[in-house]
């Protein structure tokens, strides 16, 4: 599929990007990688905000998310608010970080310095064992394009919870807006802009 600005024949699709919800690795900001975490209970009213949020606001046509346990956790709470069932494409899980899965940034600098020091440098460079940003980047795009083409026939609207470390948004993205902590008892009704 070629994505641009030649002679469109239909609506734009619009698609809303989703992080998961924390998991007991997300407060203090540690690689989870491909890790299969679920989610925190926090993760979960994350997760709960965010359905409320986008079930607000315009309507969404399918619901597509990473295989690992959060991003499907998340996005079965949005499908089950938007009334639908998520769809999992392996294409969209979380990079690969391979021997630096667990730890924080910092103790991976001190580990392994000269790795760390070139992969902030250069997104072709992955972490040992691991998968490069280039690499995500390129399977994730092209999860986005067979998810263009797959729901060209759907009005233009699709939600997908994506890994943390999305590296190249698609180029016909938007992000989510913040849920912000969900209230007790406001359920999903109008939420303040």
């Amino acid at each position: 599929m070629t994505l641009g600005w030649d002679n469109p024949t239909a609506d734009p699709t619009t698609t809303i990007l989703l992080r998961h919800g924390d998991t007991r690795l997300s407060p203090e900001h540690r690689f989870s990688g491909l890790r299969d975490l679920p989610l925190s209970a926090n993760g979960t009213r994350q997760a709960q905000a965010a359905a409320c949020r986008l079930a607000t606001g315009a309507p969404i046509d399918a619901v597509v998310s990473s295989p690992l346990q959060r991003a499907v956790a998340t996005a079965a709470i949005a499908a089950r608010e938007l009334g639908l069932t998520v769809v999992v494409d392996d294409d969209l899980r979380e990079t690969d970080f391979g021997d630096w899965d667990g730890f924080t940034l910092a103790e991976i600098q001190l580990r392994w310095p000269a790795a760390a020091a070139a992969w902030r440098r250069d997104p072709d460079q992955a972490p040992p064992g691991g998968e490069s940003f280039a690499e995500t980047a390129h399977r994730v795009n092209q999860a986005c394009d067979r998810l263009l083409r797959d729901h060209a026939d759907l009005p233009p609207s699709i939600a997908s919870t994506t890994p943390a470390t999305f590296p190249d948004p698609p180029r016909t993205s938007r992000p989510a807006a913040n849920a912000g902590p969900r209230m007790p008892g406001q359920g999903c009704g109008r939420w303040p802009d």
